[in-house]
C-alpha cells in the first residue's frame, strides 16, 4: 500500500467521528512537515507526531440501515498523493470487520475521476459516503447542487521518509531506485503519480515544467493562485505542477504554497525581468492570507537574500530562554509590557551587533556573496573557502540546513546565522549546526530570526542552546519590505532600515 497506515487510520477515524456527528481531530504536524508546510507549528505537549487513532468505536460498528446526518466526507489533496490507496485500505478495514459496504443505506467509496465526478444519485439515498477526490470545481460541485453538508478532509502529503518505505511496495518498485524517488520529491514534491512518471527521468519533467510555467504572466499566476485557494484546480493545467493544497490546523482549512523552493525557483526564473519589482507586492498578498502564507515564506527569503547583502542596519531585539525541556529549550521575545532589549545588526564588511544604530551620513556597504551546495557544507568540501568575509547562502535552501544564510566576519571571528520565517515558531535543527560547530570552531555565533510577527517563538535543542553568544529577532514588517533599495535613510520604526 502506497499509504502511511497512521494516515489512513487518522483519515478513517474523523470520517467516523463525522459520521457520529463529531468534529474531526485537529492536525498534528511533524518537523518533516516543515518541507512542505513553510509555516509548522508544533504542539508544545508533543513532538507532532499523528498519533496513532483506533479506527473503530464500537459503536461505529452498528451502521447498517442508519442514515448519515453529517452528509458525506471527501478526503481532499493534490493529484497523486494517495487518496484512493486511502478507499482500499477503508475497504479492507470494513470487509475485516465484515461490515457492509457499498450498499445502499451503508457506506459508498467513490473515487472520483474524469468519467465519474458526480455523486448526486448516491448521495440522495442517504448514505454514509465517502470521496476521494482531486482539488478540482467539478468534482466539487456535486455538494452546492446537492446542498450536501460535508467535509472537506485535506490530505497530508507524505514525507520524503515515508515515500521511500512506500516505494518497496510500488508495482514498479524495481524500475525506480530509492535515490531517484529521493531526489524526485526534494525537488519538485511528493506527488506519487509525477514520481512513478517522471524519477528517472528529471530533465523531461524539468523541461515540461518550464514550458508550462513560460506560457504564464505575472497576472495569470496571481489568478491561479486565488483560484487553487478556492480549490477551483483545473486538473489538465499547470496548478498541480507548482501549488500544493494541505491542510491547516483544521483538517477543513487551505494551506497553499509551492511544492519547494527549486520549484519556486523556476518560477522566479521564468519572470526574471519582472520579478524583483513585483516580488514585495506579491508576498505582501501572498502573506496577508493565512492559505497563502507558506508561499510567502519563500517570496520573504527572496526579498531578504537580495537586499541584506546590499548593507545596511536592522533593529533587532534579544531573544530570551523561557523554558528548558527534556529536548529542546525555548526562546521567546520579552512578554508584552517587560522591557526589551533592543540593538542593531549592522550587515557589511564589519557586520555586528551594536547599540546604536550608525549615523545616516554613513552609506551601507555591501558584502560579496558565496553561493554553494549544501551536499558541499555537508561533506565540508566547496568551492568558495567558509573563512572569508561575506554573505553564504545555498543554492537551494533545505530545511534540514537549520538556517537560510549566514555572514562571516573573520576579523571578528564571528558568525551571524539567519533564518527567515512567517511562522509565529520556528523550529531549529540540529543537522545546519553541527556543521556551523564543525567549521567554526572558536568562532562568536550569533542566531538571528527574521520574521514577519510582531512577537515569535524558537525552539532549540537542548546542548545547542548555549552554543551562542546571543539570539536574535528581526521583525521584518510589510512596509520596510515594500521600500526600494535606493531610498534614503530614515528613522527605524521596525525591520529593514537602508543605511
Amino acid at each position: 500500500m502506497s499509504l502511511p497506515l497512521n494516515l489512513a487510520q487518522i483519515a478513517l477515524s474523523d470520517a467516523n467521528r463525522w459520521f457520529a456527528g463529531q468534529e474531526p481531530s485537529k492536525t498534528k504536524f511533524t518537523r518533516e512537515d516543515s518541507h512542505w508546510r513553510r509555516c509548522v507549528s508544533l504542539n508544545d505537549e508533543d513532538d507532532g507526531e499523528d498519533q496513532q487513532t483506533d479506527t473503530y468505536d464500537p459503536a461505529w460498528d452498528r451502521d447498517e440501515g442508519q442514515n448519515s446526518t453529517s452528509g458525506a466526507f471527501i478526503v481532499c489533496g493534490i493529484p497523486g498523493i494517495g487518496k484512493s490507496y486511502f478507499l482500499y485500505y477503508l475497504l479492507v478495514e470494513r470487509l475485516l470487520r465484515r461490515l457492509p459496504t457499498c450498499f445502499h443505506n451503508v457506506w459508498f467509496l467513490v473515487d472520483s475521476n474524469e468519467q465519474n465526478i458526480s455523486l448526486a444519485a448516491i448521495s440522495a439515498s442517504g448514505a454514509r459516503l465517502i470521496q476521494a477526490a482531486s482539488p478540482g470545481r467539478a468534482r466539487l460541485r456535486w455538494i452546492e447542487k446537492q446542498n450536501a453538508f460535508a467535509y472537506v478532509w485535506l490530505m497530508k502529503p507524505s514525507s520524503t521518509r515515508e515515500l521511500l518505505i512506500m516505494s518497496q511496495f510500488w508495482p514498479d518498485s524495481k524500475f525506480v531506485t530509492k535515490e531517484e524517488v529521493k531526489t524526485f520529491a526534494t525537488a519538485y514534491g511528493p506527488s506519487i503519480h509525477f514520481i512513478h512518471r517522471y524519477a528517472r527521468e528529471l530533465d523531461r519533467y524539468r523541461s515540461k515544467l518550464q514550458s508550462l510555467i513560460q506560457q504564464f504572466t505575472l497576472g495569470e499566476l496571481r489568478k491561479l493562485i486565488l483560484r487553487t485557494q478556492d480549490l477551483d484546480v483545473d486538473e489538465q493545467g499547470i496548478s498541480h505542477w507548482i501549488l500544493g493544497i494541505y491542510p491547516g490546523d483544521e483538517r477543513n482549512q487551505i494551506t497553499l504554497g509551492f511544492h519547494t523552493s527549486k520549484v519556486f525557483d523556476l518560477v522566479k526564473a521564468a519572470f526574471s525581468e519582472s520579478w524583483n519589482s513585483y516580488a514585495p507586492q506579491i508576498y505582501v498578498r501572498l502573506n496577508r492570507v493565512g492559505q497563502t502564507r507558506g508561499s510567502a515564506g519563500l517570496l520573504l527569503e527572496d526579498i531578504l537574500h537580495r537586499d541584506l547583502p546590499m548593507g545596511g542596519y536592522w533593529k533587532a531585539t534579544q531573544l530570551e530562554s523561557k523554558n528548558q525541556r527534556i529536548e529542546d529549550t525555548i526562546f521567546t521575545t520579552t512578554s508584552p509590557g517587560d522591557p526589551r532589549t533592543e540593538r542593531y545588526l549592522v550587515v557589511g564588511p564589519n557586520t555586528d551587533i551594536v547599540e546604536a544604530a550608525p549615523k545616516r551620513s554613513s552609506r551601507p556597504q555591501p558584502l560579496a556573496s558565496h553561493r554553494y551546495e549544501i551536499e558541499e557544507a555537508h561533506s565540508g568540501i566547496a568551492n568558495v573557502s567558509w573563512y572569508n568575509l561575506g554573505y553564504y547562502i545555498p543554492f537551494s535552501c533545505n530545511q534540514a540546513t537549520s538556517f537560510n544564510s549566514f555572514i562571516v566576519n573573520p576579523q571578528l571571528r564571528s558568525v551571524y546565522v539567519l533564518q527567515f520565517t512567517v511562522s509565529k515558531e520556528h523550529q531549529v535543527n540540529k543537522e545546519g549546526l553541527e556543521f556551523l560547530l564543525e567549521h567554526y570552531s572558536g568562532y562568536n555565533l550569533y542566531y538571528v530570526l527574521f520574521g514577519v510577527r510582531e512577537d515569535v517563538k524558537l525552539v532549540v535543542p537542548r546542548g545547542f542552546d548555549g552554543k551562542w553568544v546571543s539570539l536574535w529577532y528581526v521583525h521584518a514588517t510589510e512596509d520596510a519590505l515594500l521600500k526600494q533599495q535606493t531610498e534614503a535613510t530614515g528613522t527605524p520604526k521596525s525591520g529593514v532600515v537602508r543605511g
